[in-house]
């Protein structure tokens, strides 16, 4: 996709597999719904090694938006890279399996990434616009129905912005796995749901950390005001600063 802005209609695009979408940059090419549509899907029956690389994806723009901007479909694994994915419901609807999301710039109005997958995220900023407030930076719910696996990977990413939650991990079958490596986490952090949580070198931004489910493993981290963990008996870890258990 060559410089511009690229309306499309309602229902978005299809991607099937084998099929890369590529543009010039984040600043120069951008894809864009004007109705409360999706923008992206990856197709569920034929999605593997589908791509979106170099571009904007601007879901719906409203507070009022009922869908989600990008949809990774059961058990896909596809590669986001270099993107900006803002609005809709959630920026990034997530039931893929092993997919790839790296330095993109991702924000919903309710979400930007809600999962019921599996997945790796590497130098992502879950951030949210000036003057754009959001619930939450990541949410974990259940995994869908037949799931191989609710384990997620952040790597050196930033849950900065203004959230209800950086991240919250409601799973409702206790199987969630998810490790959050040298990230920054802005707001309250809340585990209702979840098999083990683990956070490792990373800065907390809030007082706000409830460790209400699972084991909760953090190793080396730094509270920027004080964190005290609620709900800390299944909470593990050493070498922190300013966080107590």
């Amino acid at each position: 996709f060559p410089p511009g802005n690229y309306l499309v209609s309602e229902g978005g695009l299809l991607l099937q597999g084998g099929v890369e979408m590529v543009g010039s940059g984040q600043a120069v090419t951008a894809i864009t719904v004007k109705t409360d549509s999706t923008v992206v899907t990856f197709d569920t029956s034929t999605c593997n090694h589908s791509a979106v690389k170099d571009m904007e994806i601007f879901g719906y723009q409203s507070t009022s938006a009922t869908t989600n901007a990008v949809v990774i479909g059961k058990n896909c694994p596809v590669i986001l890279r270099d993107d900006t994915i803002w609005f809709g419901y959630s920026a990034i609807y997530n039931e893929g399996i092993d997919s790839l999301i790296e330095n993109c710039f991702i924000s919903g109005y309710v979400a930007g990434v809600t999962s019921q997958g599996a997945n790796w995220y590497v130098r992502d900023k879950l951030d949210t616009p000036g003057g754009f407030t959001s619930t939450y930076a990541f949410l974990q719910g259940s995994p869908f129905s037949g799931a191989s696996s609710s384990e997620n990977h952040f790597i050196q990413c930033d849950f900065s912005g203004t959230y209800t939650y950086s991240v919250s991990i409601q799973d409702a079958t206790n199987s969630a796995i998810t490790v959050i490596d040298g990230s920054v986490l802005s707001s309250p952090i809340d585990i209702t749901g979840a098999k083990w949580t683990s956070f490792n070198s990373c800065e907390i931004g809030s007082s706000s950390f409830n460790a209400g489910a699972g084991i909760v493993s953090v190793t080396g981290s730094f509270g920027f005001g004080g964190v005290a963990i609620s709900d800390s008996g299944n909470v593990v870890g050493s070498g922190n600063y300013n966080i107590t258990f």
